[in-house]
């Protein structure tokens, strides 16, 4: 009716809101400004440039020309590209009616450019991906890279309560609303040797925090894995891991670094893995409460140690003889090689390196000391907890398929000819454990950090397993 105010008091003037507490009035604002003691305001313009500075700026005629380019420099360094299709297209159905989380492994700078370049090619939404602040130094490829899709974020954010609460806001929008998948790298940085880093946790809880929380019905993860013939930064890698440093990501050293575009670089492999279902793996995990949350657990003998890094021990400061470098340099490249193919043998490893140092072994203890070996090594191989059953069952059978070892009786014997294999077989690292524990002493501040009964403890259980004896009296520690 004309003239009277009419009050709905199940209902909140949602704009009123906004323009009392500004686009950016969340709770996160005003809990940093009882924190910290700031005026609302300041917080306020605080995350306002956070935001700028993190947030991408998504256009498709800018990835269109800076696709171009890509395409034209893999086509210079690259012999072929290889590529799964069924799978891509699959994906591509399920970015549809999921939100999609790709997570490829992290070898060189090529693997997100190659990544966007296919979700291009086979309609898929291009992603949003965290890129480290790095880029966001240099002025133009920085903007190059928010207008295709990228977003910075900072390695490490510490007690930044404002900047976590931001970042997890907007990766998090991106999922709820489905309106592109979201690019992490899990390892965090590049692997400068070949071999698989230890994921990060950090961006993994962002992104599954919307289903544990019930605002998506479903997320899906995609692992993505990218392998080269040779690397393109692999001399860059090479001299990084003798000491020299990182160089810095710039527009002007990107031109100076042209001549790296005119290296052949073989063939290259991208293989999108089999998605994962967050709803139906965490359904596989359920965990009742009462039950199994508050069990007690033993913990086994030798486990409670502390070790500490030292100093390598050095003759003489100065400069490395040139030919040392060079052969030094040479090693390192083929040892990347190497360490892209430890992961398929690893587990192998650990049953050949118990074998060959008991000859024979009744299979529960196998499995024991297998899972043993699979601890104390968890930071070097990753391996998916709660499958170590599965594992070891499978690397057995590997080596039994290979006749390698043979099983009578519940016991595995090596066969006489395979004993030169089962030593190849054997990891370097397992075997050098005891020489470590041996020769290093761990001090900080004038206190030995290393439990001495339990190194020896350590150092005596893995006799057998490396084939040697070991003597060590508790003075030496």
């Amino acid at each position: 009716m004309m003239g009277r105010r009419v009050s709905f008091p199940e209902y909140v003037d949602w704009l009123a809101d906004v323009r009392k507490l500004g686009a950016l009035g969340f709770a996160a604002i005003a809990d940093e400004s009882r924190r910290t003691g700031q005026t609302v305001e300041k917080i306020r313009e605080n995350a306002v440039e956070i935001l700028k500075t993190m947030a991408h700026n998504f256009g498709l005629g800018s990835t269109r020309a800076f696709g171009y380019a890509v395409i034209k420099v893999m086509e210079q360094i690259f012999d072929s590209i290889y590529i799964n299709p069924e799978q891509v297209r699959r994906v591509r159905e399920l970015c549809k009616t999921e939100s999609v989380v790709f997570m490829p492994s992290h070898r060189s700078y090529l693997d997100f450019l190659l990544l966007s370049l296919f979700c291009f090619d086979y309609e898929i939404p291009l992603p949003a991906i965290a890129a480290a602040m790095d880029f966001a130094n240099s002025w133009f490829m920085s903007e190059v890279l928010r207008r295709s899709g990228a977003f910075y974020i900072r390695r490490a954010i510490g007690e930044d309560h404002l900047y976590w609460a931001i970042l997890s806001e907007y990766v998090q929008t991106h999922l709820v609303h489905s309106d592109r998948p979201v690019e992490f790298f899990v390892e965090g940085t590049r692997s400068r040797t070949g071999k698989s880093l230890h994921p990060k946790y950090g961006m993994l809880h962002m992104v599954l925090e919307p289903y544990l929380r019930g605002k998506v019905y479903d997320i899906v993860v995609v692992p993505v894995t990218t392998n080269y013939d040779k690397r393109l930064e692999e001399m860059i890698y090479a001299y990084e891991l003798l000491g020299f440093p990182k160089p810095k990501e710039s527009t002007s050293g990107l031109f100076k670094a042209r001549n790296f575009l005119k290296k052949r670089c073989g063939r290259c492999f991208v293989t999108f893995g089999e998605p994962i279902s967050m709803r139906t793996h965490f359904g596989m995990y359920y965990v009742e409460l009462h039950t199994e949350m508050f069990l007690p657990t033993a913990r086994p003998p030798g486990q409670n140690f502390t070790l500490g890094l030292v100093d390598f021990p050095v003759e003489k400061e100065g400069n490395v003889d040139r030919q040392i470098m060079e052969r030094s340099i040479a090693r390192l490249l083929l040892t990347t090689f190497a360490n892209q193919m430890m992961h398929s043998i690893y587990d192998v490893a650990y049953v050949a390196a118990v074998v060959l140092g008991m000859n024979m072994i009744d299979i529960s203890q196998l499995e024991y000391q297998y899972r043993y070996i699979q601890k104390l090594m968890h930071r070097e191989f990753i391996y998916v907890p709660g499958e170590e059953s599965e594992s070891f069952r499978n690397a057995l059978g590997r080596l039994e398929k290979a006749k390698i070892i043979h099983y009578i009786a519940k016991v595995h014997n090596a066969e006489s000819p395979s004993s030169i294999r089962l030593s190849f077989l054997s990891t370097e690292p397992i075997k050098n454990v005891s020489q470590t524990l041996k020769s290093q002493r761990i001090l900080e501040g004038g206190q030995n950090l290393l439990n001495r009964s339990a190194a020896l403890q350590l150092v005596r259980d893995l006799s057998p397993l490396t084939g040697r004896t070991v003597t060590l009296s508790e003075s030496k520690l």
